[in-house]
């Protein structure tokens, strides 16, 4: 009996390290399990990282180009309004000055019809020391000179933005623009 439980023992002794390996073997599997599983979550994480990276930098290309598109637009816009903007102002101008023009027209109408008016009473004896005409005449005479000054000025102002208008569209021509 001696050797029955002997055998017994020593049964019992390889089943329990027969289980103590199986535990130490399971726990390297499960724990070598773990591992490759946290690897592949580290490369997944570095690869979606790389994604989200790549698609900022694609978004930022993206912003910039459309921000030189947007200032390139708007830098032609500007330059067509302003364009537009020196027309319309030059021919305000002339307009101005055409309208300046018929008043000193005008004007030179009147002063001679009341240079006429003052001639004819003379001749008719009919002058009073009341009168007020010459007076009237000296205003008009007055308002005339200041017309024809401003109407000078005027004229020049128009013939250099004429100039200036014309130097730019050679210049656009010139540079194909």
């Amino acid at each position: 009996m001696l050797a029955t439980e002997t055998s017994l023992y020593v049964v019992i002794v390889v089943a329990a390290v027969l289980v103590s390996i199986s535990y130490v073997v399971t726990a390297y599997v499960i724990a070598s399990m773990s591992n490759a599983q946290r690897r592949r979550e580290v490369a997944d994480e570095a690869a979606h990282r790389e994604r989200l990276a790549d698609l900022a930098s694609q978004q930022t290309n993206l912003l910039i180009t459309t921000n030189e598109t947007i200032s390139t637009r708007t830098a032609t816009d500007a330059a067509v309004i302003e364009g537009k903007l020196d027309v319309i102002h030059g021919l305000v101008n002339s307009g101005l000055t055409a309208a300046k023009q018929s008043e000193l027209e005008a004007i030179t109408r009147e002063l001679a019809s009341m240079r006429e008016l003052v001639d004819l009473r003379r001749a008719a004896g009919l002058v009073s020391s009341d009168d007020h005409l010459p007076a009237a005449i000296e205003e008009t005479e007055q308002r005339r000179r200041e017309l024809e000054a401003e109407i000078k000025v005027r004229r020049a102002a128009d013939e250099t933005a004429r100039l200036e208008a014309e130097a730019q569209v050679a210049l656009k021509r010139a540079t194909g623009g």
